[in-house]
């Protein structure tokens, strides 16, 4: 049996994960296809950070993947993954990951991704259509990045076709430039150009009943107190957010230290 210090630290190393899952780095077939995606759209993939797990506030999510702003500065992206989902050679690994950097995209085309931690005026916009519309298809923040991800998808497994792979993972590795150009000749137009997030026409559309309504400038005369209050119910979510979350990851870190301070005290007794 291992000592009592060597299990505690190990513990104390998973829990640490679980707080903030640690950062994997993209490969350089990933970087090229996400540059072919999105190409021309201004977004320094090298710059956005993948992590292999989910954050430990979603741990019994469902999610598969999450994009979300970095809590200690104003600017960084960070994308997390499932662990049971990280797989970037398979098509239904690449379109998650096509679809949860559509979000990357979102977020800085909305004051380029800037602002105080998790308060991003993104955010205000996904907490308000998530309250009204939940995380799905219907949700007129995930409609395009789903829309983008079913085209990348049908585009991959044609390319993949024409080249006789039918198990990407285990070919990916050997044929990456023969996948690349294949994909670039077979889906020249695949990336999002027209796709130009409209704040304000947005946060109209994304308050509940706006729906109702088939003439936009008519619609947003009648609502506009409602969608005030509603957006001022997401900027107060937002901000609420923002502060608690790093209070919270805090505690969880002190957690951790008493755990390696522990682990310490065994191994110097020779537990």
């Amino acid at each position: 049996m291992s000592k009592l210090s060597v299990r505690i630290r190990n513990k104390a190393e998973q829990f640490y994960e679980w707080i903030l899952p640690r950062e994997v780095e993209l490969s350089d077939f990933l970087v090229q296809v996400l540059a072919l995606v999105y190409n021309g759209m201004h977004v320094e993939w090298k710059s956005v950070k993948f992590h292999f797990g989910l954050p430990w506030f979603m741990h019994y999510a469902t999610n598969e993947a999450s994009t979300q702003p970095g809590t200690y500065d104003g600017h960084s992206i960070h994308v997390y993954y499932r662990k049971s989902m990280w797989s970037p050679y398979s098509i239904r690994g690449l379109s998650t990951i096509v679809h949860e950097c559509f979000h990357v995209m979102q977020y800085r085309q909305v004051l380029d991704g800037w602002g105080v931690g998790y308060f991003r005026f993104f955010l205000i916009l996904y907490f308000s259509g998530y309250a009204s519309l939940g995380r799905s298809r219907k949700h007129l923040i995930e409609l395009p990045a789903y829309s983008e991800e079913d085209k990348f998808r049908e585009c991959l497994e044609k390319a993949l076709a024409e080249i006789g792979i039918t198990d990407p993972e285990e070919s990916f590795y050997d044929r990456q430039d023969e996948v690349l150009a294949h994909f670039k000749g077979k889906c020249p137009d695949i990336s999002p150009h027209a796709y130009k997030i409209k704040f304000w026409k947005l946060m109209y559309a994304l308050t509940p009943g706006a729906f109702k309504f088939h003439s936009y400038y008519f619609g947003r005369i009648l609502l506009f107190p409602w969608m005030i209050i509603w957006n001022l119910i997401a900027l107060a979510a937002t901000i609420l957010f923002a502060i608690l979350k790093p209070i919270l990851e805090s505690i969880l870190l002190i957690g951790y230290l008493i755990m390696l301070t522990a682990a310490g005290a065994c191994a110097l007794v020779g537990l």
